[in-house]
C-alpha cells in the first residue's frame, strides 16, 4: 500500500473522522428527525469524501495501493447502510450496500477484501429479509458458507482502514471466525423461515461441529442447542439423527457432570434435554401405532389410495427403518458421543415398545425433578398429561387384556393423583387445567368400558356364570352413566360439577375388576 503518502492518508482520516462523529449525532440517527439540516450535511460529507477516492484512485489505478482505496469506497457505503439500518430505511440500506458489493466484486478473493465482503454479505443477507426477500438473501449466504477459509485474510474494521500507519490484523482468527458463525446463523434462520427445516439442521450441525474444531464453546449451551436441533429431525419423522443429537448433548452435559463443574444452566439443560428425549419417545410411539393401524386399514381396505402426504411421510421414515443409517455428515468426528440403546424405527412388538417405555419414562422423571409442581406447574402437568399418553401407546402394544387393563389403570392412577395434588395445592391451577384432565379421565374410562366388553365377547361359556356377566353388564352401564355426566359438565361448564373427577374417576376404573388377574406391572413415574 505504498503508493499513497502519508499525507493523502492523514487526509482521508481526517474526513473520515469528521464523517464519524456527524452520524454519531442523536438527531441524525432520530427515526423522524424534524430538522433535516444535519442529515443533509452528513450526506454531503459522504458525497464529498467519496468523490476524494475517485480522484486518488484515479492516480493510483494499476498499483498496490488501488485495493485499499477500493475497500475504503466500498467500507463508506457498508456504513452508511448501517446507518439507514438504525431508522429502518431498508430500501436505501440495501441500496448502499448493493454499491459496496458491486465495488469489490472483482476483488472478492484478494486476501484484502474476504473480510470486507463477508461483512457486506451479513447486512444485506438481514436487509433483503426484512424486505422479504428470502431466496435472494439464501443464494448470498449458501454461496459465502461454502467458500474455504484462507489463513491469509487481513481483518480490519473501517476505522483501522482509514486510520494513518500499517493495519494490526490483531485478532484475525477470531474475527474470521465470528463473522462465519453470524453468516451461518442467520442462513440457518433464512432456512426455517421458508420452511426447509432439515436444511437448518444442517446449518445447525456445521456451526456445532465448528464450535467443537475451535475448541470455544460452553458446553452445557452447545448440548442445549444441539437438543433443538433433534427437535428439527422429529418435526420430520427422522429418528436416527434425531437420537445421535439427543445421544450428544446427552454425553456432553455427563462430562460436564462428571468433572464436578459447577454450572448454573448444567440443571436447565438436562430437564431439555429430557424434555427432547420425551418428544422422541412419544413421537415415535405415535408415528409406530400410525402405521400399523394404517396396515391394518390397508389389509381390510386393499382398494383404499394412499395420499400423497401419506406416502411422503412414508418414504421419509422408511429412511430412519435401519439403525445405522446416519450419515456421516450428520456426525461429530472430534467428539465422543455414547448413542442411547433406544430404537430409532418402528416399535414392531411388545419388547420394542417395553424398551422405548422404559426409555422414555425414565426421562419423564428426570424432567420432573427440575419442573416442580412449585416452580412450573404447568410443565409439571403436560409431564403429567405426557405420561398419560406414554400409557396409552403402551397399552396398545400389549398382547392381552389383563395387559391392557392394567397399563390403562395405571394411566388413570396417575392423572387421578395429579387432580388430587392439584386441587389441594394449585386450585388455580387446577381450574386452568381441569378440562384436559376430565377429558383425559374419561378417554380412560372408555379404553377400561372397551377391555371389559372384550372380556365379555371371549366368555366361552356366558351360562357358567350368569351372576358374574350380570355385575358386569351393570359394571359397563355405570360406566356409561357417569362418562354422560362428564359430557354435561363439558357442555355446561360448571366448575362446582367438576369436583367428582377424581373420586369418581377412581370409582369406574374399579368396574369389572373382580376376579381378573394382574397384567404386566409398569412402574409409574
Amino acid at each position: 500500500m505504498a503508493a499513497l503518502s502519508e499525507a493523502t492518508c492523514k487526509e482521508l482520516e481526517d474526513l473520515f473522522e469528521n464523517l464519524k462523529k456527524t452520524s454519531q449525532k442523536p438527531e441524525v440517527l432520530k427515526h423522524d428527525a424534524g430538522d433535516k439540516t444535519q442529515q443533509n450535511l452528513l450526506q454531503e460529507m459522504f458525497v464529498s469524501l467519496q468523490t476524494r477516492l475517485d480522484e486518488i484512485f484515479a492516480t493510483v489505478k494499476e498499483t498496490e495501493g488501488q485495493t485499499k482505496v477500493l475497500a475504503m469506497k466500498s467500507s463508506l457505503f457498508y456504513e452508511n447502510a448501517k446507518i439507514k439500518l438504525t431508522v429502518d430505511d431498508f430500501a436505501a440500506s440495501k441500496e448502499n450496500l448493493d454499491k459496496a458489493l458491486e465495488i469489490i466484486k472483482d476483488y472478492i478473493t484478494d486476501p484484502f477484501m474476504v473480510y470486507l465482503h463477508l461483512r457486506i454479505i451479513n447486512h444485506l443477507a438481514f436487509t433483503l429479509s426484512k424486505l422479504g426477500d428470502y431466496e435472494k438473501a439464501k443464494e448470498l449466504l449458501e454461496e459465502i458458507t461454502t467458500l474455504e477459509a484462507k489463513p491469509d485474510v487481513i481483518i480490519y474494521s473501517t476505522e483501522e482502514l482509514f486510520a494513518v500507519g500499517p493495519l494490526k490484523n490483531s485478532e484475525a482468527k477470531v474475527k474470521m471466525h465470528s463473522i462465519n458463525m453470524n453468516n451461518l446463523q442467520m442462513l440457518s434462520w433464512i432456512y426455517s423461515k421458508m420452511g426447509l427445516e432439515k436444511e437448518s439442521a444442517y446449518v445447525q450441525h456445521r456451526i456445532l461441529e465448528l464450535e467443537l474444531d475451535y475448541e470455544e464453546c460452553d458446553p452445557v449451551d452447545w448440548a442445549m442447542r444441539c437438543t433443538r436441533v433433534a427437535s428439527l429431525y422429529l418435526v420430520k419423522m427422522l429418528f436416527v439423527p434425531a437420537r445421535y443429537y439427543l445421544s450428544a448433548a446427552g454425553s456432553a452435559l455427563d462430562r460436564v457432570e462428571a468433572a464436578l463443574i459447577d454450572h448454573p444452566e448444567l440443571g436447565k439443560a438436562q430437564a431439555e434435554l429430557a424434555r427432547g428425549w420425551i418428544y422422541y419417545g412419544l413421537r415415535l410411539f405415535d408415528t409406530s401405532k400410525s402405521r400399523d393401524i394404517t396396515k391394518l386399514c390397508n389389509k381390510i381396505f386393499d382398494d383404499v389410495p394412499t395420499t400423497s402426504s401419506t406416502e411422503e411421510v412414508a418414504h421419509e421414515v422408511k429412511l430412519d427403518d435401519e439403525e445405522d443409517a446416519l450419515d456421516d455428515n450428520l456426525k461429530f468426528p472430534n467428539s465422543e458421543v455414547k448413542i442411547a440403546k433406544v430404537p430409532a424405527k418402528f416399535v414392531n412388538n411388545t419388547v420394542e415398545a417395553h424398551i422405548l417405555f422404559q426409555h422414555t419414562q425414565m426421562w419423564l422423571k428426570r424432567a420432573r425433578v427440575y419442573y416442580t409442581l412449585r416452580d412450573y406447574p404447568f410443565i409439571y402437568v403436560n409431564c403429567v398429561l405426557d405420561l398419560s399418553e406414554l400409557y396409552r401407546f403402551l397399552a396398545f402394544y400389549e398382547p392381552d387384556l389383563d395387559s391392557q387393563y392394567n397399563v390403562q389403570k395405571r394411566r388413570a392412577d396417575a392423572l387421578e393423583t395429579l387432580s388430587t395434588i392439584l386441587k389441594e395445592v394449585r386450585p388455580q391451577c387446577y381450574i386452568a387445567v381441569s378440562v384436559e384432565l376430565l377429558r383425559e379421565l374419561a378417554e380412560v374410562q372408555i379404553e377400561l368400558m372397551g377391555i371389559n366388553l372384550k372380556r365379555m365377547y371371549k366368555m366361552h361359556d356366558v351360562s357358567e356364570n350368569q351372576e358374574s356377566l350380570r355385575r358386569r353388564m351393570e359394571g359397563v352401564y355405570d360406566i356409561q352413566s357417569k362418562l354422560e355426566k362428564i359430557g354435561n359438565m363439558f357442555g355446561h361448564g360448571n366448575l362446582e360439577e367438576t369436583e367428582m373427577g377424581a373420586a369418581g374417576a377412581s370409582e369406574v376404573s374399579e368396574v369389572g375388576k373382580n376376579g381378573d388377574e394382574p397384567g404386566n406391572q409398569v412402574d409409574a413415574c
